[in-house]
């Protein structure tokens, strides 16, 4: 038999030939892992952890919203934070329930987003896209180290599959339990 990997680069199409046929082919998605980069911990292994997305739309004056998910002391919380230029941010946190933090931290875990990297490769298609900011942290029980990740991007990532379902459950998260802060982004 003639097996032969065709295009063996991370994040793309995979697939093997036997003779000129295509026989088996799989499709990896966008996401890169650094293969230094240690597994993501359960999150029964940590004392506290931080799940923070900003958004900065592109437009002039507009206000930077930012959703976090902590955990610290066995506390659950979501803040909702809207910036608008010139004027004091407006802020709001409220407890929430275990079950929600253990959803968001296996969207982490499972898009690999704390070693998340924004595949830049393609040409921006939006003029006032803004920034985007993803800050993951926590630190394991018995350790004083936390480990921080944190990245921008300021056009959308051929790999956006990959942090857009974070987006979407923070932000349906914010509009149910922020009671004084309304986003208009998220």
């Amino acid at each position: 038999m003639n097996w032969r990997l065709i295009s063996p680069r991370p994040g793309s199409h995979y697939g093997f030939r036997l003779m000129s046929t295509p026989l088996i082919s799989i499709t990896i998605a966008g996401m890169m892992c650094s293969p230094k980069a240690a597994p993501t911990p359960n999150l029964d292994e940590l004392l506290s952890v931080s799940i923070k997305l900003e958004l900065t739309p592109g437009k002039p004056n507009a206000p930077t919203e930012t959703v976090e998910v902590a955990r610290k002391e066995s506390k659950d919380v979501v803040t909702v934070v809207r910036a608008q230029v010139g004027e004091p941010p407006v802020q709001d946190t409220a407890a929430i329930d275990t079950a929600t933090v253990e959803r968001i931290w296996h969207i982490v875990v499972h898009n690999h987003l704390s070693t998340f990297q924004p595949d830049t490769s393609r040409e921006p298609s939006v003029a006032d896209f803004g920034q985007r900011r993803l800050i993951i942290s926590f630190e394991k029980r018995g350790s004083t180290e936390s480990v921080v990740h944190e990245v921008s991007w300021t056009a959308p990532p051929a790999n956006n599959s990959a942090i857009e379902p974070l987006f979407k459950e923070l932000g349906a998260l914010a509009k149910t339990t922020s009671q004084a802060v309304r986003l208009y982004y998220f």
